[in-house]
């Protein structure tokens, strides 16, 4: 057996571097046992060995975590989850109940499945016609213990599924390049265990598992001439696509702000007092006090952001255009690099400053009256975070470490393709996005700055299209055995709208899927054949290419999403119930198939299924060496020996592509009626499924 090398521990230091919609079809309605008191606590297992060995690690009880290790356990895979913190859920269940969704179309697979869940959670526990049902907006809005409640519940529904809360990550194992195990420490009771798999995710919002294993990371922002973006390094943003004066694109170390989306609500029965930090200092508000006199605030909600939830609670955020409002701005800097120890000091001043603020708009004689009256109506709901003071247990840590991987996703992948209707194509999709690329800000406002808000915040909803996410950017160059779903390959624009809770989910199940395959395959995580993830994707309801005009309960949702990789379909709409003609499906088999593709004289007008049928099992030969069937038992009521596609047709039949595209209605070919799209679709997916 080769010797492990052993990574010490190591201390990191930053690196310079560089409207919700609600369509009924975009949710599918999935049974949910009612969630006691909104909190299902993850099963309780019995303590390890010292060494234990699973078929995956997942690293990070984030909502990329849990996605993860859920779809790796339900497709049979043996899987540790290990939270260093007392909860699992991430931003989801810490406070961030205004979810970041962008174009609901775009959300597939098990983010799809946890908005679906609480939609139903309200449903069931409020009734149809519910207020509640109303502010959860189709389950995109939620309580902060709502949301625990059911991402613990999907992971305790897995029994395959073993927990490690309070269990933090000492030191990495390798062979070689390859991690084969970690070190954790039990913070309870201090005893240490070595966890092996071989297989392991880095779902934590740190990226540290990549980082003790080796892996080459980023930190900061690059500047804008190393890809070409516009929007990169330092910035003002003015709105819109503008940048203002000192807009220079130089690249640095920071890392745009955190804070704690803190959970309000103004009902009496149910507001704990906003209690007054320990190291409380009017002073530290003073920007603040200046911005309240200069702009002649009279409301609350011009200094801070109210995000409703259900039952009168709101998700508080950064108000943009405040001088000064909840982001800790300057105050993340060392975050990345820290140890734990650092890291806890850091988390706590942001604790503390969110808390002054807050006991400063309510208390300070500077503020107007008015202001402060409306400020004194909020506190901390009692029924959140019981064993935190009801304030959240979770930082919003918005973007620490990103990896260096086998693609750098930048802005240009979230923007149209010059010339086109569609952002670039990636063959290898894995999921999408939508939501808009911004940053919050980086440095405090300059007193006498002309641009309304401070350097390096910027929104940009106008150039943000739906995008494709490959594979290659969860996957670390040169470190094997590991993928990354949360601290991953982009840039720091790219990673401006990567860095959302559902995506991180979408990417989480990617993640396990793909490392479920690498275990079943006994291949590395990028050697798994990406066809197989796709479809395996697919199947799962994750979306692969976005389209305005194809539901996800449509019955050739999965080829359509999967044939959007091969570049089928150069707009958003996907045309699914249209005729397609033969010359559409002349370029489709070239993209489909490559050079295996037939050599086709595509007429006028549509294809039909007996063209079909010749086309495809011509492709199918050269590409998975098909034989033609010539038996003479006629395998489709209307399509005899005489008929010139009879051998095709037979064959096809003999790999059960009609039966897998039209079931019991492939009794009968239909050898001239025209194809449309979607079906055209779904005989090649059905067709290469089964080579």
């Amino acid at each position: 057996m080769r010797s492990l090398k052993l990574l010490p521990i190591l201390v990191f230091f930053w690196a310079p571097a560089a409207g919700i919609a609600g369509a009924e079809d975009l949710l599918p309605t999935i049974p949910l046992e009612m969630v006691e008191g909104g909190q299902t606590l993850p099963r309780p297992i019995p303590p390890p060995p010292p060494e234990s060995t699973f078929d995956i690690l997942v690293y990070g009880g984030t909502p990329g975590g849990i996605a993860a290790a859920v779809a790796a356990a339900r497709l049979g895979s043996q899987v540790a989850l290990v939270e260093p913190g007392r909860h699992l859920g991430g931003m989801m269940a810490g406070g961030l109940g205004q979810s970041d969704v962008g174009n609901p179309r775009a959300i597939g697979g098990l983010a799809r499945e946890f908005f679906a869940r609480v939609y139903n959670y309200y449903r069931d526990t409020y009734g149809p016609n519910s207020p509640q049902v109303r502010e959860c907006h189709r389950g995109y809005r939620f309580e902060p213990h709502v949301a625990e409640g059911i991402l613990n519940r999907m992971v305790a529904e897995q029994p395959r599924i073993a927990l490690f809360l309070r269990h933090r990550l000492r030191y990495v194992l390798r062979e070689g390049l390859k991690v084969v195990a970690i070190r954790v420490r039990n913070l309870e009771d201090l005893s240490e265990r070595t966890l092996r798999a071989p297989v392991f995710i880095d779902a934590s919002y740190e990226g540290d598992l990549a980082a003790l294993a080796g892996v080459v990371y980023r930190v900061g922002r690059e500047p804008s001439w190393e890809f070409k973006e516009e929007f990169a390094g330092v910035v003002y943003w003015e709105g819109g696509t503008k940048k203002g004066p000192g807009s220079t694109g130089e690249g640095d170390h920071r890392v745009q702000a955190y804070n704690f989306r803190v959970c309000l609500t103004n009902r009496p029965d149910n507001r704990v007092p906003i209690p007054r930090p320990p190291d409380y200092n009017p002073d530290d508000y003073q920007l603040l006090r200046e911005y309240i006199a200069a702009k002649g605030v009279k409301r609350l909600d011009q200094c801070i952001y109210f995000g409703r939830l259900p039952n009168d609670k709101y998700d508080i955020n950064n108000q943009g255009y405040a001088w000064q409002s909840t982001d800790y701005i300057e105050g993340n800097f060392a975050y990345p690099g820290s140890n734990p120890e650092g890291r806890e000091v850091i988390i706590q001043r942001h604790r503390n400053y969110v808390l002054g603020l807050l006991y400063f708009l309510q208390h300070d004689p500077s503020v107007p009256e008015q202001l402060r009256r409306e400020a004194q109506q909020w506190g901390l709901p009692r029924d959140e975070f019981p064993n935190t003071g009801h304030f959240p247990f979770q930082l919003y840590v918005r973007e620490c470490r990103r990896i260096v991987g086998e693609y750098m996703f930048s802005e240009h992948d979230a923007r149209l393709v010059p010339g086109r209707q569609r952002t670039p194509l990636h063959r290898d999709s894995i999921a999408c996005g939508s939501y808009s690329m911004d940053s919050h800000a980086t440095t405090k406002w300059q007193r006498g700055q002309t641009t309304p808000y401070p350097e390096g915040f910027f929104y940009l909803g106008r150039i943000t299209k739906p995008y494709q996410i490959p594979y290659r950017i969860l996957l670390p160059r040169k470190i094997e055995g590991l993928l990354v779903a949360v601290g991953v390959s982009a840039t720091h624009l790219g990673y401006g709208t990567l860095r959302m809770e559902p995506v991180y989910m979408e990417m989480g199940q990617a993640c396990g899927t793909a490392a479920h395959l690498a275990v079943q395959l006994n291949v590395l995580p990028r050697q798994v054949p990406i066809d197989r993830l796709q479809r395996l994707l697919a199947g799962a309801g994750q979306v692969l290419t976005v389209f305005n005009d194809v539901p996800f309960d449509h019955p050739y949702f999965a080829a359509l999403t999967y044939c959007g990789t091969r570049g089928f379909f150069p707009s958003y709409d996907a045309r699914p119930d249209e005729p397609l003609t033969q010359s559409t499906a002349a370029e489709w088999l070239k993209l489909f198939f490559g050079a295996n593709a037939p050599r086709v004289v595509p007429g006028e007008g549509p294809l039909t299924r007996a063209q079909m049928a010749v086309w495809l099992v011509g492709a199918m030969e050269k590409a998975a060496g098909w034989e033609r069937n010539i038996t003479s038992e006629p395998r489709a009521a209307d399509v005899g020996p005489k008929h010139p596609a009879f051998a095709a047709v037979q064959t096809l039949y003999q790999h059960g592509v009609p039966q897998a595209v039209w079931g019991e209605g492939a009794q009968n070919f239909q050898p001239q009626a025209p194809l449309t799209r979607a079906e055209f679709c779904a005989l090649l997916y059905a067709a290469q499924s089964g080579d």
